[in-house]
């Protein structure tokens, strides 16, 4: 089903979307209430889970329902979905230390509170992001979108994206120790500032909410106690959507859309119907997809350059292969079905049930879905174990971890890209903070 052709089904059907969005958004919240790190609305779960794969679902649904879409298809998104959360749910309750283990001899500093890792990683950001800024400016202000200006500097990106989260949190921590109110209030005020000049280079209008998250993240660590004022959460809410409005604003006036009028959307500002087409791409994989079968004729590359392709960057992968492996995402595959002529990078992502049916096959995938599954439900576990000893240093890891690993269920090539920056960088941070510890007691 081409893109206008879907809208147009949405918006003539709109009660059946709705109802569906009702139901499939509950049962996920509850779901994921069950399991989370915060277990509260904040939990970013929440925002991956029951509000992206919330709204995607109505679609398939609702397609479903009107019977644009087979049986078997819409059974096997239903049942790869139940195996994710499944396998989630159970290895976020069983006892397993194999990960606990991993974590504690590979990253968290084991005789100090972090804060000379810390001073690396923010000093790697500065080096990276000055380095991003002078190749190719801030990602919000892009001219096409920010994969494509970002094309070829990808690991300085990476490590940018990867680091802020975890900085954001760390500085946070630390200001609330701070004791005199000058001071306390200063580092607020600085943590606010990089928390908007990181997510305005990042150029995602989801990486101001994503800093948010990770502060709430450590929050809730370090305080079982805490309680959510709703009044500052309803300000907060409004300073992101403007964030959002206005790097929307930004990408329409690039693309000369600015003065563009709503077609959907009665008279509504056209800022208002892309704002709101956007959440309806959330399922645009699916509505684009299973219709007629279309990802049936979907050519896959092999799984394992797939998922090598994000850790080594796609264009370097690219060279080795000799084809754009951007080319050959399932999104990017699905999109190039409708758009032949599309250069531009990017695309509809893949999300884990559509990766996983196109390289593993229906009972391949199963399994690829359970260890995802049993992954997630590792980190909500590590989250968990030993809440009391947490240093600044652990619970701001924990908040990285568990913002950057959601994404694996979104893209899961470019989530265990993600996964793998993480476990590299801090590897690499601990190494280097015994090594200084060994020559500072040498001396």
């Amino acid at each position: 089903m081409a893109r206008g052709e879907f809208y147009l089904t949405f918006f003539n059907n709109i009660p059946v979307f709705f109802g569906f969005a009702l139901i499939a958004i509950t049962i996920l919240y509850k779901t994921v209430d069950f399991f989370s790190v915060c277990k509260s609305p904040l939990d970013p779960a929440h925002f991956y889970i029951s509000f992206t794969f919330g709204t995607a679902y109505s679609m398939v649904f609702g397609l479903a329902f009107l019977g644009f879409i087979s049986f078997d298809k819409w059974m096997l998104i239903f049942i790869y979905g139940l195996v994710l959360f499944i396998f989630l749910g159970f290895f976020s309750k069983v006892k397993n230390d194999v990960f606990y283990r991993v974590v504690q001899t590979f990253i968290i500093p084991k005789y100090s509170s972090g804060k000379f890792e810390f001073m690396l990683a923010l000093s790697c950001y500065a080096i990276c992001a000055l380095i991003t800024i002078y190749l190719v400016g801030f990602g919000l202000f892009a001219d096409t979108n920010r994969f494509e200006q970002n094309r070829g500097i990808g690991v300085f990106v990476r490590i940018t994206d990867c680091l802020r989260l975890f900085i954001i949190p760390f500085l946070y921590l630390t200001a609330l120790k701070i004791k005199k109110q000058d001071t306390k209030y200063l580092v607020f005020f600085l943590i606010f500032i990089f928390a908007v000049f990181s997510s305005t280079l990042n150029g995602s209008k989801f990486s101001l909410l994503e800093s948010i998250y990770a502060i709430f993240i450590a929050t809730v660590l370090s305080n079982s106690n805490f309680k959510v004022d709703f009044f500052k959460l309803a300000l907060v809410f409004i300073f992101v959507l403007a964030f959002a409005l206005y790097g929307y604003q930004v990408n329409l006036e690039n693309n000369g859309l600015s003065s563009k009028s709503s077609q959907y959307i009665g008279d509504s500002p056209f800022l208002i119907e892309a704002l709101f087409l956007r959440i309806l791409a959330n399922g645009d994989k699916y509505f684009l997809s299973l219709p007629n079968d279309i990802i049936d004729t979907v050519i896959s590359k092999s799984a394992v350059l797939s998922i090598l392709s994000p850790v080594i960057g796609s264009t370097r992968m690219s060279s080795l292969v000799g084809f754009n492996m951007n080319d050959f995402t399932i999104g990017k595959q699905i999109l190039l079905y409708w758009d032949p002529g599309f250069s531009i990078s990017g695309g509809p992502t893949s999300h884990f049930d559509l990766f996983a049916y196109v390289h593993f096959g229906l009972l391949g995938g199963v399994i690829f879905i359970a260890l995802i599954g049993a992954y997630l439900g590792s980190v909500i576990r590590l989250s968990k174990k030993n809440r009391s000893q947490f240093t600044i240093f652990k619970i701001s890891f924990i908040a990285l971890l568990w913002l950057r690993s959601l994404p694996i269920i979104i893209e899961p090539p470019l989530g265990i890209a993600y996964i793998v920056d993480i476990f590299v960088i801090f590897t690499c941070f601990k190494f280097f903070g015994l090594l200084f510890k060994r020559k500072k007691g040498q001396n």
